[in-house]
């Protein structure tokens, strides 16, 4: 009796290979032998008939299933998964046919199975629910330690599903960012990267966006540190895979915020005997509620140059310190630290004071030392006149902004030498800095914007807003005027037209796009973008998208960037962009631009006018009719005759001027005829296009003798 063996080896699908990815596992797979053959055959001593499934065999650690030996007989037999092992899909299409010929024969099959995969996706937000940008997240398998870098969004989002992010965009690209001492490069980062996981550190199966990027595991998510989330308390996350296309939602992951102090040093009081108190008012964020902290102060003195000359000491040579220990009763909490110093020892000297806090072990978990730091240092003999500085941005801090109706401005008005406790007023008025004219409201009158506010301190910020309707505004600049009044008593003003810090710019862009080269699948339209108004040294990107002039839709994959820094606020910059121009022949296209900060990816300008003939790039394209005078196709080979060639034109310049040169060619030589005198014969026809689309005609006058049974053929050229 003939018999033979059957064994099947799993293997994953995106592999290739007999090893599973992730924590997946071969082990497990159930697979069903059915018998079909003609004739019934006994197999373990039961009778097996046409369509019957004999042996049921599953996979061993190795991801191999094998029957007993020489236990099929004689005959065909048909295979097909029954079950996947853990974390793979079964391949309810696979089957294989194997045959049973020769006694002691091993028949060999293997069945390739999908791995399950999904995706992760929360908000990374502060405590009080404000998102966190750029925040970089390495993700590590707990099974291979295969590991890639993905980033939240403008609005705290990560998510690794394609949906978000295709994963064939610059596939896991944001790796390149996590430097070998483990530090971010964060200029390397980009949130619209895609990111994949091939289930193992070797394989580099292609990534697809129609499936999930993290195969069944169970991973690691380690924030990274960086100056998105500088002060915070760094997350780490755990998750798994453990289902087919699950996108796993792990909310809003917010940080604390570590222990940090900030601290205002005043003179508070006069204490008697020649002494003077001085109030250090420490602000302490991120402590844990119910722990012990000790805040240390001391008083050092503030040399030239910022120097540090040592500690502040009293007439015995003993330093000046202080130290108050308290029970956190809140994160955020200001506590107050209190020295009496002899007058005589701060004489002509600039004080500063240097804190730390140290938890109950006398750790130390925060300082603030900065010899430099004015918020930390008196002096008693200076008393400087009250003085304002301002910085007029939009609600992200820039300079330059979108011409828009309603354009929210904010200036920031940093002011010293102001008496605590007394309310003061502020005007803010906005001025062309080309002109030096007020911006006017819909009265005709100068808008003026009125801010009050109590001095907290001597010295402080506070903040003025003003919506303006910026319509029409597109390449001026705004200067803002601030007036400090007391009582309706000038205290001080800025009013300086040419500070940059309270001038804001509103971009403008103009275009002129041209055709390189010749209408083919590889054609390059170069769009060279006027800018004017740029900030000078920021990054920006210039964008350039394609649009049908009739839909207005965009073209499919026909895009170009272009990142400039400019070195003048006016200047231009070039955006190419591949086209495939073969099917546009006849016909245009118009380029739309939008110029955005690199950094925020705040759009600050557009063009986008269907209409605009310097954004229309068109495809011109001729077709001809030839004939007689008499509007036939043949003419007598004798004496002088005129043939009428009918120029049909499309896809051309309304209004241009155009000429159209045309030569004739014996269509059996290919040669031009040559007229008595062996020159060529041309004719050329210049016109004034009306239409994109029309017809001219172009006549020869040629002495046909001697032509008898020549076929001319009129060749065209058009142009500008």
């Amino acid at each position: 009796l003939v018999c033979g063996t059957v064994t099947v080896t799993k293997a994953d699908a995106d592999t290739g290979e007999n090893k599973p990815s992730g924590a997946a596992t071969l082990e497990g797979a159930t697979f069903e032998i059915a018998y079909t053959g003609t004739k019934p055959v006994t197999v373990g001593g039961k009778e097996i008939a046409t369509g019957d499934v004999a042996l049921t065999i599953t996979t061993d650690a190795n991801g191999v299933a094998r029957t007993e030996d020489e236990t099929l007989p004689f005959g065909t037999w048909s295979i097909r998964e029954a079950k996947a092992p853990e974390g793979y899909l079964v391949d309810t299409d696979w089957s294989e046919t194997v045959e049973i010929e020769t006694s002691g024969q091993t028949a060999a099959v293997t069945c390739r199975d999908r791995v399950q995969r999904g995706d992760v996706h929360f908000t990374k937000v502060t405590l009080d629910g404000k998102p966190l940008a750029n925040v970089a997240f390495h993700i590590t398998s707990d099974t291979t330690g295969e590991s890639h870098v993905a980033v939240t969004d403008a609005d705290g989002n990560l998510s690794t599903a394609s949906k978000a992010n295709p994963h064939t965009k610059g596939t896991n690209e944001n790796d390149r960012a996590l430097k070998d001492d483990g530090t971010l490069d964060e200029s390397a980062l980009d949130a619209s990267r895609g990111i994949w996981f091939s289930g193992s550190k070797d394989a580099t199966p292609e990534a697809a966006d129609s499936r999930g990027a993290l195969p069944f595991d169970t991973y690691t998510l380690e924030e990274l540190p960086s100056s998105a989330n500088a002060g915070l308390r760094i997350r780490t996350l755990h998750m798994r895979v453990d289902r087919d296309g699950c996108d796993l939602d792990l909310g809003s992951v917010a940080d604390e915020l570590l222990e940090s102090i900030a601290t205002r040093l005043s003179v508070t009081s006069e204490a008697g005997d020649g002494a003077v108190k001085l109030t250090d008012e420490v602000t302490c964020d991120g402590l844990v509620a119910g722990a012990t902290y000790t805040l240390t102060g001391t008083l050092h003195v503030r040399g030239e140059g910022n120097t540090d000359e040592g500690e502040l000491k009293d007439t015995g040579g003993k330093a000046h310190t202080s130290a108050v220990t308290f029970e956190a009763t809140d994160r955020h909490m200001v506590v107050p630290v209190a020295f009496a110093v002899d007058r005589a020892a701060m004489a002509d000297k600039i004080v500063v004071c240097f804190e730390e806090l140290a938890d109950a072990d006398g750790k130390a978990v925060a300082t603030h030392a900065d010899i430099a730091d004015d918020a930390q240092s008196v002096e008693l003999e200076s008393e400087e006149p009250a003085r304002i500085e301002t910085s007029l941005t939009d609600s992200s801090g820039l300079h330059a902004l979108f011409a828009m109706p309603e354009t929210n401005l904010y200036d920031r008005v940093t002011y010293t030498g102001l008496e605590p406790g007394a309310t003061y007023h502020l005007t803010a008025k906005l001025v062309d800095k080309a002109t030096g004219v007020s911006l006017e409201g819909t009265d005709g009158k100068p808008l003026a914007f009125g801010h009050e506010f109590v001095a907290e301190a001597a010295d402080g910020v506070t903040t003025v807003r003003m919506t303006i309707d910026a319509t029409g505004m597109e390449g001026r600049s705004l200067v803002c005027y601030e007036r400090l009044e007391r009582d309706g008593e000038l205290v001080c003003s800025h009013e300086d037209v040419n500070d940059e810090g309270q001038t804001v710019r509103f971009c403008k862009i103009s275009t002129k796009a041209r055709l390189e080269g010749n209408i083919s699948a590889e054609a390059r339209i170069v769009d060279t973008v006027t800018y004017e108004n740029l900030v000078v040294g920021e990054c920006y990107l210039m964008r350039a998208t394609l649009h049908d002039p009739d839909s207005g839709k965009e073209v499919p994959y026909a895009f170009g960037t272009a990142y400039f820094i400019p070195k003048e606020t006016n200047g231009t910059v070039e955006v190419e962009v591949p086209f495939d121009a073969s099917a546009y022949e006849g016909g245009s296209v118009v380029v739309f631009e939008a110029l955005t900060d690199f950094m925020s990816e705040t759009v600050l300008a557009t063009h986008a006018d269907l209409d605009d003939p310097g954004q229309t790039v068109r495809f011109p394209s001729i077709d001809t009719y030839a004939t007689s005078e008499a509007d036939t196709k043949w003419v007598q080979a004798k004496g002088d005759v005129l043939i009428r060639d009918r120029v049909t034109y499309a896809g051309v310049e309304p209004g241009s001027e155009l000429t159209l040169v045309g030569h004739l060619y014996d269509q059996e030589t290919a040669e031009p005829v040559r007229d008595a005198d062996d020159n060529e014969v041309s004719a050329t026809c210049t016109f004034v296009v009306e239409g994109t689309n029309g017809e001219v005609m172009n006549e020869f006058s040629l002495d046909t003798s001697g032509l008898e049974g020549m076929t001319l053929v009129c060749v065209e050229e058009l142009y500008d």
